[in-house]
């Protein structure tokens, strides 16, 4: 099987319309047995840099905690 960084380019779809680029994209990889919503998500992440990936993360966290979802948010 190949690294999940080889099946989902940067930009699979840079040169084809939206409503193109949502068939192609669910067809490419949903027939395949990948679950197109978790892919769609590892695309919007990539498009993310480090920083503001890590930001999103803290923020989820502590909103998890403050509805008593996870114990802890993770230090950092």
């Amino acid at each position: 099987m190949l690294p999940i960084r080889q099946l989902v380019p940067a930009s699979p779809f840079q040169h084809a319309t939206p409503s193109l680029q949502r068939l192609g994209y669910k067809s490419r990889y949903g027939g395949k047995g990948f679950d197109t919503k978790i892919l769609k998500k590892v695309v919007a992440l990539r498009k993310k840099d480090e920083q503001e990936r890590m930001e999103e993360d803290a923020i989820l966290d502590t909103y998890l905690h403050a509805l008593g979802m996870i114990e802890a948010p993770p230090e950092g």
